[in-house]
């Protein structure tokens, strides 16, 4: 798209060159309250009651109720609301943690409270419309703005009075509802095209798991004879496969977390990969972030565990346990993770595929009380696995192997193709509210 046709100086060195016909101005001038937050005590929460955000509820430029930190009662509500009472068209900003930077627009008429991570903005719509400040607060020379004032304690954080004096392009109240209307049609058709990109590695994935699920439950012969697996919802298997429990083909191992207030005597200069639940990719590990030292191996129950080693996540409740891999270097775990070790029986990769799925059913054998259940080595080890000879297990791991790549591959092309439509959806939003661009009809 074309430009303007005039553009003058800024007159602030790092805004560069704006429309002849706009303006540079700070954020305090185009509001219609002072820029507040919430407050900095920590509340009671209770089931049901009010929703209460703070900055993690900050998800892709929209507010995620789903991720508040809990709901408070209407005294409390009623109470936070005299400080900062978030409204429709407010813009939500995160001014301190990792996030800081991240905007939202309020596009509910649900009464929630927010809490102090976040600062409240509201626009003087006689001077700017709230979507224009919405978008000009996400284009990337204000985000700059905003990094360039991060003061640092733990955390980057920003304070209300340093927000207020950021600046700020500022076009006619049309020409603003020209832009955010452009904007609006482009970014629909943007994250139209991303969904349905994002629904389709989602169908890939699934497609891939319905391979090895079906590859190590079926084999890969569709004319060999059947059996019953005895499994009720399993169903049958090749009649020539073998059932045994897990513990009869293999051992398994644990291991330890070295004393974290020993840095220099058991990480420092480690050399040995230590492989915790975070690590386990479900996939292949070949580096761990975390090393430890031999001394480590010495003085705690740490065992290191050679390459071929399949790996399952036994804590952390639904979301992390069976969690796995298979390891391609000598490693030691913590005491979260169960070591499988395979014996002649087993073709290694063969035996971390069948791991692969059973993922989804660890969870009925999960024990405890706490509130993440968790599996036991016992457990594990209790597993009824049914296997082919090692000939045939070898072929499935081949046959799976190649499919996946396949797979991989089409998914990679796709992100790619996401990755570079994100990138034109940041560059559209500078360009518009930036006036690189002229969008007026």
């Amino acid at each position: 798209m074309k430009g303007y046709l005039k553009y003058k100086d800024s007159g602030v060195q790092w805004l560069g060159e704006i429309p002849e016909h706009w303006d540079i101005t700070k954020i305090k001038r185009l509001v219609s309250i002072k820029i507040a937050d919430g407050p900095h005590e920590t509340p009671i929460f209770s089931d049901t009651g009010y929703p209460f955000i703070s900055a993690e509820a900050i998800q892709n430029n929209k507010i995620d109720f789903n991720r508040r930190r809990g709901n408070i009662k209407e005294e409390l509500h009623t109470f936070y609301c005299k400080k900062c009472k978030p409204k429709q068209d407010d813009v939500l900003m995160c001014k301190s943690g990792s996030t800081t930077g991240k905007v939202a627009i309020v596009d509910t008429d649900i009464e929630f409270s927010i809490w102090s991570p976040l600062a409240l903005i509201r626009s003087n719509q006689k001077i700017i419309i709230p979507k224009f400040l919405f978008y000009s607060m996400l284009e990337q020379s204000f985000q700059a703005q905003v990094q360039l004032s991060w003061s640092f304690g733990t955390q980057p954080n920003i304070g209300m009075g340093v927000i207020e004096n950021l600046y700020l392009r500022l076009p006619t109240i049309s020409e603003q509802k020209q832009i955010v209307y452009f904007l609006d049609h482009k970014l629909e058709q943007i994250n139209h095209f991303i969904s349905n990109k994002q629904r389709l590695i989602e169908l890939l994935k699934e497609q891939k798991t319905a391979i090895i699920n079906r590859a190590v439950t079926k084999g890969i012969n569709p004319h060999a004879p059947m059996k019953p697996s005895g499994i009720e919802w399993l169903g049958e298997i090749p009649e020539h496969w073998k059932l045994k429990k897990l513990k009869w083909f293999t051992k398994t191992e644990s291991g330890s977390t070295p004393n974290s207030g020993q840095q220099k005597k058991y990480y420092e200069n480690g050399n040995i990969n230590w492989v915790r639940t975070l690590d386990l990719n479900n996939d292949e590990i070949w580096n761990t972030e975390i090393k430890i030292t031999e001394k480590a191996i010495v003085d705690t129950s740490c065992k290191i565990v050679p390459p071929g080693t399949v790996m399952i996540a036994m804590y952390g409740g639904d979301g992390t346990i069976g969690k796995n891999a298979i390891l391609r270097v000598f490693a030691a775990t913590n005491q979260a993770v169960c070591c499988i070790l395979p014996n002649s029986n087993f073709v290694p990769e063969f035996l971390h595929k069948y791991v692969q799925f059973y993922r989804p059913h660890w969870m009925f054998d999960a024990t405890g009380s706490r509130k993440d259940p968790n599996i036991s080595q016992e457990i594990v080890r209790e597993l009824i696995v049914f296997f082919p000879p090692i000939e045939e297990q070898k072929a499935i791991v081949s046959f799976i192997d190649e499919k996946s790549e396949k797979i991989d591959l089409a998914i990679t092309k796709i992100e790619k193709e996401i990755e570079l439509i994100k990138e034109y959806r940041t560059t559209l939003i500078s360009d518009a509210v930036t006036g690189k661009i002229d969008v007026r009809i």
